[in-house]
């Protein structure tokens, strides 16, 4: 998207009249990078359709970017323009350069590190930031040689650190010297000041004037006063000398340094001002969505010749200045069909120019890729050019009144007017003799049209207000105004005419009422008329638009909360016939398990066969018990599994009695939607299945309170020894019911004997034991962690748990 371009599309008294500088300022502030502030204040115009949707797809994706990984890293981005020109000259660079060249490549690599973060919802800005070259190597050797006081470093190479050693020597010696001579007898009666100091790049001392030959040596320079004269004293002439010699020697081993590090950043020019271009375009693009974000703007959609479809269309700059004062930009939605004219009016001041100007700045601003500020579903076509005519123009070089300007102007944009231009006209043919302007304004308009122009005319002529009636080309829109008041309401109709309210406006604004009466009585009431008739028309149809608006909303509020009552009717069904089919399959598998335990002992009374009346009374006895026990367990298992299905659900507060625990608690919350339930047992709170609970009493526990967890010192004190917690606890062989209650108890005594950590072995089987087990264990409010066992604890067959303290 090149800055030329723009004036092809739209001209520069276009761009000065929809004051498209303002966008681009506000653009330019939101960038990170000098470069990016002067692209953003040169922003161009994009004239084709994969030009403009690409552009405004990259500021989509960078709001994406925004949101999910915050700004990007563009501190330490530099201008290199002027920095790689001198070094392809030839030029030795400043350490200040070099280092602003390493900046700016530790700045090229985080950004490429960014978008890489984020290629996976932006790809086509991966697309560009994949192209910035990271060079570690010659950002490394910039950032060792030059230190953070901008000056060569020491170890730049091994000959400056061998030389700057010798020349902090050769220093060290002449002040040492130096030190000696301003405490000598024979120099003290004879100093200035006590302290020696550098002129002519040699060290010194102040003599007064009258001691300035007393000692020999070389005479520098002698104060403002004359009454100090800076000495070299003889015995360290040839000291300064050696340290001149060395100091010249680490100086032209620094420039040597500086004078290969530029030719490494010359040879490296290309690829840096190719970062350079790609760092700017990137910045820019942040900027845009950034002004897209503040502004709260969409991305229109494009068509080849189609309308100009705007909803809730906002003035660019007032949406962002007016929130900052505490006040809302009205929105105003505007559509133009392809080949027509919008004639907007209305009072004075009541917003007609803020509308042209808002369609212009939109258009301008969607050519240039920046989301607009729209509602959603905006639609625009690729437009050839945007041309306006704002406020009075006078030529002075031509000689020409403020009307022929216009006149002048409307026959400069006409030449050029066909489909895919868009042409803004603000009071057209104002200036002139009322009936002859609007008639020429008319013609002029229909001329633009008939070519397949786009066009938005602000107007006060009643000729131009009335034309829509017999041309379907041309549209009508009103900017409101309250009729309490008078004050605008900045808001546009569309479909209707606005009356000018001149001597309303002129009431308001103080001005006599004998004046504005007599004005009145001059016009007649053939004058009045027709404006009270526009004025009586904008109202109701505002009327109209707020019923609509209000409907629309009912309406859409019915159907979400109809949607919403289907949705949930939809899941309600579908969780209670999953609940069904669940509780069939435990009741089916419960019954298996029984019958097959049954068929066991059967097939091992068959077994023993014969020896069957061998078998003592006692034995006899035991089997007929085992056989009554399974068959009692199966008849239990059925019946319990239809009380369940169809008892009423429980309520928080309900006594039940918990049969995996076998044991009676109060239920203290309900999570139907995953048919869980939170009941305290005595003092701990444990989640379980709904489907096991059963009814311990028909009566609430009114008078029962559960109270938080607590531990008190004396918990479980009462437990026999042989209950206490052991080392492990194996639940192999049992049921996931039995398997869970045993848990329960087992993490209750521990807990209550202060144990720290128990394992549990469940086996691998299946995994459905050791999944249950987890399960309820990261739901108990006393468990700190759990983990699986390590290899020598018995590995993934081993739950280790700890418990809290």
């Amino acid at each position: 998207m090149r800055g030329d371009v723009g004036f092809e599309f739209c001209d520069k008294k276009t761009l000065t009249d929809l004051e498209w500088g303002a966008v681009c300022e506000a653009l330019a502030s939101r960038a990170r990078t000098e470069a990016g502030r002067a692209a953003a204040l040169a922003t161009g115009f994009a004239t084709t359709r994969v030009e403009v949707e690409r552009a405004l797809a990259l500021a989509d994706e960078a709001r994406g970017v925004l949101a999910r990984e915050g700004d990007p890293p563009f501190g330490g981005v530099c201008d290199l323009g002027a920095v790689l020109l001198r070094a392809e000259h030839g030029q030795v660079l400043e350490p200040a350069e070099l280092l602003a060249v390493a900046s700016t490549l530790a700045a090229a690599h985080a950004v490429r590190d960014y978008l890489a973060l984020a290629q996976g919802i932006a790809a086509l800005l991966w697309e560009v930031g994949q192209r910035l070259v990271p060079m570690p190597q010659l950002e490394a050797r910039l950032t060792r040689s030059i230190d953070a006081e901008g000056k060569v470093a020491d170890d730049a190479s091994p000959e400056l650190l061998r030389a700057r050693a010798d020349a902090r020597k050769e220093k060290s010696r002449v002040m040492g010297r130096l030190e000696t001579i301003l405490q000598s007898p024979d120099y003290v009666p004879y100093l200035q000041d006590s302290f020696f100091t550098v002129r002519d790049d040699r060290f010194v001392v102040p003599l007064k004037a009258s001691a300035k030959n007393r000692f020999g040596g070389v005479l520098h320079n002698a104060s403002q006063t004359g009454e100090t004269f800076f000495v070299e004293p003889t015995e360290i002439v040839e000291l300064n000398n050696a340290l001149r010699v060395a100091e010249a020697a680490a100086a032209h081993e620094a420039y040597r340094v500086l004078l290969e590090l530029s030719q490494a950043v010359s040879e490296a020019s290309g690829a840096l001002a190719e970062n350079a271009t790609i760092l700017t375009t990137l910045d820019t693009t942040f900027a845009k969505a950034a002004l897209a974000d503040a502004q709260s703007g969409a991305s229109p959609a494009f068509t080849d010749g189609g309308d100009i479809d705007l909803p809730a269309a906002r003035h660019p700059i007032l949406a962002l200045t007016l929130p900052e004062r505490g006040r809302n930009v009205v929105a105003n939605s505007v559509h133009i069909a392809r080949g027509s004219a919008l004639i907007v009016s209305g009072q004075n001041a009541g917003g007609k120019t803020v509308v042209l100007k808002t369609v212009g700045l939109v258009a301008l601003m969607a050519h240039a890729g920046i989301p607009v500020p729209c509602g959603a579903g905006a639609t625009l076509p690729i437009l050839r050019s945007v041309r306006s005519d704002i406020a009075d123009e006078q030529s002075l070089a031509s000689d020409l009144s403020t009307f022929s300007g216009q006149v002048e102007r409307v026959r400069a944009v006409l030449e050029d007017a066909a489909p895919g231009h868009l042409v803004l006209f603000d009071e057209i043919m104002a200036g002139t003799e009322p009936g002859q302007g609007a008639a020429l304004a008319q013609a002029c308009l229909e001329a633009f049209v008939e070519r397949g122009a786009m066009v938005v005319a602000t107007t006060h002529h009643d000729r131009l207000k009335t034309v829509s009636a017999s041309d379907a080309r041309f549209v009508n829109a009103a900017v409101g105004v309250d009729p309490k008041t008078q004050r605008p309401t900045y808001a546009l109709t569309m479909g209707v005419p606005g009356a000018s309210g001149a001597f309303e406006t002129a009431r308001h604004v103080g001005l006599s009422e004998a004046i504005v009466a007599r004005a009145v009585a001059l016009t007649g009431e053939s004058g009045q008329s027709l404006d009270r008739l526009l004025s009586e028309l904008q109202q109701k149809s505002a009327d109209i638009d707020r019923i609509r608006e209000t409907l629309t909303r009912q309406t859409e509020a019915a159907a979400i909360a109809a949607k919403a009552a289907l949705a949930a009717r939809a899941t309600a069904e579908r969780e209670r016939d999953a609940a069904t089919r669940a509780a069939r399959s435990e009741v089916v598998a419960s019954v298996r398990e029984a019958q097959e335990k049954l068929a066991a002992e059967i097939r091992s009374l068959q077994r023993q066969g014969g020896a069957a009346e061998a078998m003592s009374p006692r034995d006899r006895a035991q089997a007929v018990e085992r056989a009554r026990k399974l068959t009692d367990e199966i008849e239990a298992s059925v019946r319990s599994r239809e009380d369940r299905e169809a008892k009423d659900r429980f309520a928080v507060g309900d006594r039940v009695h918990v049969a995996t625990l076998r044991r009676d608690g109060v239920v203290e919350a309900l999570d139907e939607n995953r048919g869980r339930a939170d009941v305290r047992i005595g003092g701990l709170r444990t989640t379980v299945r709904i489907a096991d609970l059963e009814a311990a009493s028909t009566a609430k526990a009114q008078n029962e309170k559960a109270t938080p967890a607590s531990r008190p010192a004396h918990a479980h004190a009462a437990l026999p020894v042989a209950e206490q917690l052991s080392e492990r606890l194996d639940l192999r062989g049992l049921r996931v019911d039995e398997a869970l209650a045993e848990l329960e108890r087992r993490l209750d005594r521990a807990y209550g004997a202060g144990d720290a950590t128990i394992a549990v072995l469940h086996g691998h089987g299946t995994g459905a034991l050791k999944s249950a087990v987890r399960e309820a264990v990261e739901r108990s409010p006393i468990v700190r962690r759990i983990r699986a066992g390590e290899t020598h604890e018995g590995g993934d067959a081993v739950t280790i748990i700890e418990l809290k303290g």
